[in-house]
């Protein structure tokens, strides 16, 4: 497995018509299989009525403004040996949505982590955490000092990881997302960090503490032992 951008993906790729659109419907398998696990009723609720054309524009547009290397725009994946994609990361900007709802001071100086997403078989192993610590030292190099997170309140697991890697929860927010599922709603947590580069290295002690070949990492096709370990990975 390797961690790699947009640009890079799409170098590794013979086929690269219609990528945006072959993203969205990985994101959209790998989205469902996290919210199927998720108890509280809205989200079942409103799981069945996604599909993939809610994200193929999102990632159409995303990609575009990645492209023209937009500010806080920044994507990276997990593949594997057959660049099939494992896990995804994005990243962007503060909108004024957020930023007036958090009362931020220099919204410039923040970013958003928009969407952090692995398959099932790579949960467990620290591998979120070595996507988000990639993630952070991009945004380092361009500038930004701080981090806010917006996290589905009915993603208990999400909320858990957050927490864990200490982001500090400051809020919560009632969203209308009647634009792609009529008449509903939902409830997000914000997360937030003033200290991108500490957050960074108190992810990294995390990485270096939990590396130990103890724990095997499953095929992420079939779920069987592989034979690689979480050190491995980390190197790939």
């Amino acid at each position: 497995m390797e961690i790699v951008s947009y640009k890079e993906l799409k170098s590794l790729l013979t086929n690269t018509q219609d990528l945006p659109k072959k993203i969205s419907q990985r994101f959209f398998e790998i989205f469902s299989n996290y919210y199927q696990s998720c108890p509280d009723a809205y989200t079942k609720r409103i799981l069945p009525e996604l599909n993939e054309n809610v994200f193929n524009q999102y990632f159409e547009n995303y990609f575009k403004q990645e492209e023209q290397e937009k500010r806080g725009h920044s994507s990276l994946f997990i593949i594997n040996k057959e660049n099939n994609i494992l896990g995804i990361s994005t990243t962007l900007p503060i909108c004024e949505k957020v930023k007036d709802t958090l009362d931020l001071e220099s919204p410039e100086q923040f970013a958003k982590l928009d969407k952090i997403y692995l398959c099932p078989s790579l949960r467990g192993h620290g591998i979120g955490k070595f996507l988000l610590s990639k993630q952070l030292s991009f945004l380092t190099e361009n500038g930004f000092t701080g981090l806010i997170v917006e996290a589905d309140a009915g993603a208990p697991l999400s909320n858990h990881f957050y927490e864990k890697i200490g982001l500090t929860n400051v809020g919560q927010n009632v969203q209308d997302i009647s634009e792609y599922i009529p008449g509903e709603h939902m409830v997000f947590n914000y997360f937030r960090t003033d200290d991108i580069p500490l957050l960074n290295q108190s992810l990294i002690n995390m990485i270096n503490h939990g590396i130990k070949k103890t724990r095997p990492i499953p095929n992420a096709t079939t779920g069987e032992n592989n034979g690689r370990y979480i050190e491995e990975a980390y190197q790939a």
